[in-house]
């Protein structure tokens, strides 16, 4: 095993970077806009280290390439152990929902939980207390609701994506969108919840995660609780447990 371990989560607009030590411990950690990359990665501060990768994004940059030498280790679906997946086909799931529902499992273990990742797209997946994966949703994230407004139809504007987060009814058309948006979200939220499909009852918890966390969970009734960093708990597990 490496003298440390990065973590890298190649996303649709960002990729975000984690130095860890070989018990999981941060290091150092950071994040890089996509149209920056690869001339914007950081030099690594470690060395040795091993590079382990998941990529939801586009495919901008060859780690080896940059890192020349180093150890690569892209996760397949069988190192997320301790899961079975709700997909027949296992390897057309997403790394980045298999880490973050490891992640979560991690932190709240024996918990009926619902893993809700806030990014470009809202994506949604149902974990038993016993590590059974009952499926997921995926949907539209806030911005590109307010996008997908704008590119399909003649007259609704495209708003800033600096907008701020409303669940007031609005008062004029550009409220009114946000308003729209941010409570769509809240109300999928809301029934991922409420749903009775573990052993036909509610979730112990909701998981939030991804860049608009925080703005929902301020506006949740439900028992949630925001964890930033469940694919890189994820994404360390399944390289630790390849050596136990």
């Amino acid at each position: 095993m490496s003298d440390c371990i990065l973590l890298l989560d190649q996303g649709n607009t960002r990729l975000k970077f984690r130095f860890t030590d070989l018990k999981g411990n941060s290091l150092s950690e950071g994040m890089v806009p996509n149209e920056m990359l690869p001339a914007g990665l950081p030099l690594a501060d470690f060395h040795p280290f091993c590079l382990v990768m998941i990529r939801s994004g586009p495919d901008i940059f060859n780690p080896v390439d940059f890192w020349p030498g180093v150890e690569l280790f892209l996760p397949a679906p069988d190192d997320f152990k301790g899961i079975s997946w709700a997909y027949p086909f296992p390897d057309k799931l997403g790394r980045d929902r298999m880490a973050a529902m490891l992640g979560a499992a991690s932190l709240f273990p024996a918990m009926n939980l619902v893993i809700a990742d806030a990014g470009t797209c809202l994506t949604v997946d149902y974990l038993t207390s016993d590590g059974k994966h009952l499926g997921g949703f995926i949907s539209p994230g806030y911005r590109m609701r307010l996008r997908a407004m704008h590119a399909f139809t003649g007259s609704l504007p495209l708003l800033s994506e600096s907008i701020e987060f409303r669940v007031n009814p609005g008062n004029s058309t550009e409220t009114c969108m946000a308003s729209g948006a941010f409570a769509g979200i809240l109300a999928e939220l809301d029934f991922h919840f409420s749903t009775r499909i573990f052993n036909l009852r509610k979730a112990d918890a909701l998981i939030l995660s991804g860049g608009d966390a925080k703005d929902l969970a301020h506006h949740l009734k439900q028992s949630n609780f925001v964890a930033d960093d469940l694919i890189f708990r994820g994404l360390y597990q399944a390289y630790a447990g390849r050596f136990h």
